[in-house]
């Protein structure tokens, strides 16, 4: 880069520096006081370096001076090379690079602003080191400078100034931009900086809010408060670069709330302090909303403190505050200062007039000069009378001094009636301060009581006074009073005996019976349905046996079946069918009901075979069924086996009639009440009039095990075998074979014949 220009230029300065400052001496004098250097550099390649030169000057400089900067290889000044050297005070200043020498001279002229200084910086210049700059000296040398004194050149001693090469950090990131953090807890962040092979990685952390959050050297970030804060970090290289993460400061949650109750007691007026406990115990927020879930019977305020106002019950809530919502609960039963009370008690079983005491008890802390309260009693229930005044009178030890009571009817409804019953004193003296009974009152039943259960006893309006006349109300409340009626009274004539037999059979076969009065005692085996069961049950009351009973007996732990079979009638156009039961233990009645078909209607029912001499009634039910029961006061049973029990014979037959019969709701029933409830099932019965055929007409035999009957029109035969059970058979006109698995001899009959078949 150094050319003739340069040269002509330089050698023009020169010779004005030494020709006219030294043109009356040629000896050039070593002062090594007068020195120019720089301080040692940390160049890092690729980044402008900007060097500052200083100046010792102790006996002033008044006009020219010049030094060549001897640089290392790959360490070259900037912005153009020639005149790249800045000054920085009045002298002129002139800069040439000898690219060749890796030189940088410098020439100053005019100097007379110079001051006489040590370390005075009088220039600058920036350097930049290519990638290859692995460090080297800088040599500060051929320092020639003129005095004004006396005009003499002098040398400096050669100045060397050492550079080292240094890789800068060019980026910075860290392990989170975004983080949250507890209070109270920690949170590491790390910062990785590039190239990996920087001379300085190190890092200032820094946090933009340490009310919220705080950042250690190492980069451990702790959460104070609830917030958010910038955690930064800044390389210390000189390069400042940054990268920041925000962080997120939060709550630590709730994660139970328990109150020290669960429950209390109070009477009106008292109070109790509930105190919650909130975990864990670093529960950022333990702040608690109270609240009562009924203000008119409690209070409390926000330090836990509940009051109690009005009888009745709340709930008190502590709820967090902190977003999770959690809570706990303590239940609060207010009790009046006063209040009123009164016994469940058991009314006389099976007896109408039954006299029954209902004891009022009255707790009362104070001292009362009245009481009074409404009460209203169940239908069939009333008030009792003592020579025509109400049956009531007051526990002596309870009161002090002359006490009335005073009892109004107020009022009569379809649930009974309501009394007014009013407690005082004419001379002004007090119900004692106690708890216990105050005041008796008898009860009757008017009529007899239908059904056995608890039945409620209402107070309202009960108002106590003290002798300030301070009045306590109560709300309204309700005692009971349990009744059992005589089992199987069906009846309610206090007495289980045939008039309960007839009455049930009545209701079972839905027929009104003028005159009698129908409880529900009848239902003997409180199952809600009376039935044939509960017939039996009556009938063993009634002859002195108290049975035990079982709702429904599983089918499959007996051997019971229900069968009917059909037959013509060949005296007229009836049908008479017949009723089979196959039984493995005494059965002691049975019901079912016969759905018949449109046209059909019962003729006459009759109980026979096994069950001969049963009584059998029937009734026609809401339905249009005819329900047939078969029981007998007597306690007559069916005993084990098989075979007929019953005939039923229906009229309105015509010609050529086919239909099906229903049996539906069959019902069997022990001696013990244990009940059979039986499949349903259908007959399919036909009737052509076969009557009129005659004997030859229709022709019946045995052949190869099978029965062969040959009808010249369709109807019904049966087979009667040995052990005397009728089965039908469905006679289609023609030819028709039946399969008897039965060996022995059967009699089958088709209208008019009668045959005898030896199998």
């Amino acid at each position: 880069m150094e050319n003739i220009n340069i040269k002509r230029q330089y050698w023009a300065l020169l010779l004005m520096l030494v020709g006219h400052f030294c043109a009356f001496s040629a000896t050039y004098i070593t002062d090594s006081n007068y020195r120019i250097y720089c301080d040692e550099l940390m160049v890092s390649p690729g980044i402008d370096q900007e060097v500052t030169l200083y100046l010792t000057n102790p006996a002033r400089i008044k006009h020219s001076f010049q030094v060549d900067m001897v640089l290392p290889a790959n360490l070259e000044p900037i912005a153009n090379l020639n005149g790249c050297c800045q000054s920085l005070t009045e002298a002129q200043i002139s800069s040439y690079y000898l690219a060749a020498k890796h030189t940088l001279r410098i020439l100053a002229v005019n100097t007379t602003s110079l001051p006489a200084q040590h370390d005075l910086p009088f220039a600058k210049i920036k350097l930049r080191a290519s990638s290859a700059f692995t460090g080297g000296t800088i040599h500060f040398s051929n320092f020639i400078f003129a005095l004004a004194s006396s005009g003499v050149g002098r040398y400096g001693a050669t100045v060397n100034v050492g550079v080292t090469s240094i890789i800068l950090t060019s980026g910075i990131s860290l392990s989170s931009n975004n983080a949250s953090v507890l209070v109270g807890k920690t949170l590491q962040l790390t910062a990785t900086v590039t190239p990996s092979n920087a001379n300085n990685k190190a890092v200032a952390w820094h946090s933009s809010d340490t009310s919220i959050a705080t950042v250690s050297d190492k980069g451990v970030v702790t959460g104070v408060k609830v917030g958010t804060a910038t955690i930064t970090a800044t390389t210390t290289d000189g390069t400042n670069l940054s990268a920041s993460c925000r962080v997120t400061v939060n709550p630590v949650l709730a994660t139970s709330v328990t109150l020290n109750k669960s429950s209390e007691t109070l009477l009106a007026g008292e109070s109790v302090q509930l105190t919650a406990t909130v975990l864990p115990e670093n529960t950022t927020n333990k702040k608690l909303t109270w609240s009562s879930s009924d203000t008119r019977v409690a209070l409390v305020d926000q330090n836990g403190n509940v009051t109690a106002k009005e009888e009745g019950e709340a709930i008190i809530s502590a709820r967090t505050t902190d977003g999770s919502n959690l809570h706990a609960t303590c239940g609060i039963t207010v009790k009046p200062l006063c209040s009123l009370m009164a016994d469940t008690v058991a009314y006389l079983r099976g007896t109408t007039n039954a006299m029954l005491e209902l004891p009022i008890t009255i707790e009362n802390p104070v001292v009362l000069s009245g009481l009074q309260f409404d009460i209203i009693l169940p239908n069939s229930v009333e008030l009792a009378m003592n020579n025509g005044n109400p049956d009531v009178w007051l526990e002596q030890s309870r009161v002090s001094g002359n006490h009335t009571v005073d009892v109004a009817l107020q009022s009569t409804t379809s649930s009974g009636k309501k009394y007014r019953v009013l407690v005082s004193s004419p001379t002004g003296l007090s119900l004692k301060g106690n708890t216990g009974v105050l005041l008796h009152m008898n009860l009757i039943a008017q009529q007899y009581l239908t059904k056995t259960g608890i039945f409620g006893i209402k107070y309202s309006n009960i108002i106590f006074s003290t002798p300030d006349e301070v009045e306590y109300k109560q709300n309204d409340m309700q005692s009971w009073f349990s009744y059992e009626y005589m089992v199987g009274d069906a009846n309610a004539d206090v007495a289980v005996n045939v008039a309960d037999y007839v009455v049930t059979a009545a209701k079972i076969l839905n027929r009104n019976v003028n005159g009698w009065y129908f409880s529900d005692a009848a239902d003997v085996n409180q199952s809600s349905d009376v039935n044939v069961t509960d017939l039996v049950g009556i009938t063993n009351l009634s002859l002195g046996r108290r049975p035990i009973w079982t709702r429904r007996v599983p089918m499959t732990d007996y051997d019971l079946s229900f069968e009917v079979n059909g037959i013509v009638s060949d005296c007229d156009d009836g049908l008479l069918i017949t009723i089979n039961m196959n039984n493995d233990r005494d059965v002691s009645g049975m019901q079912f009901d016969l759905v018949l078909p449109e046209g059909l209607a019962l003729y006459s029912t009759q109980s026979c075979g096994r069950a001969d001499g049963l009584n059998i009634q029937t009734g026609l039910m809401q339905d249009g069924a005819v329900r047939v029961l078969l029981s007998d006061f007597n306690m007559q049973d069916i005993a084990s086996g098989s075979g007929e029990v019953a005939r039923i014979k229906l009229s309105g037959l015509t010609k050529d009639w086919s239909e099906r019969i229903s049996f539906n709701n069959v019902v069997v029933v022990e001696r013990n009440l244990a009940e059979h409830k039986l499949e349903s099932l259908d007959l399919e019965m036909c009737s052509t009039g076969l009557s009129n055929l005659s004997a030859d007409q229709v022709r019946i035999w045995g052949e190869n095990g099978r029965i062969v009957i040959e009808s010249p029109e369709p109807g019904m035969a049966y087979c009667i075998g040995v052990d005397g059970v009728s089965m039908p058979l469905t006679v289609k006109a023609g030819r028709n074979e039946y399969p008897m698995d039965a060996s022995g001899v059967a009699i089958v009959k088709m209208g008019r014949t009668v045959v005898k078949i030896r199998f």
